[in-house]
């Protein structure tokens, strides 16, 4: 689905590719499939999680 999704982006016109996630959710999964951080935020929404974005080039 994400290929997908990037594919229909970058047809449309789309350069790359910014999605935002937290520590307890999808960081590996966007940096297995090519993504990097590029910004964090520590202790946010609570102590001990991270904020993340990431971005991509498509």
């Amino acid at each position: 689905m994400l290929r997908a999704a990037e594919a229909e982006s970058k047809n449309r016109g789309a350069v790359g590719v910014l999605v935002d996630t937290y520590s307890f959710q999808a960081p590996a999964f966007y940096r297995k499939n090519g993504y990097a951080a590029y910004g964090q935020v520590d202790d946010f929404p609570e102590a001990g999680m991270i904020w993340f974005r990431f971005k991509k080039a498509l």
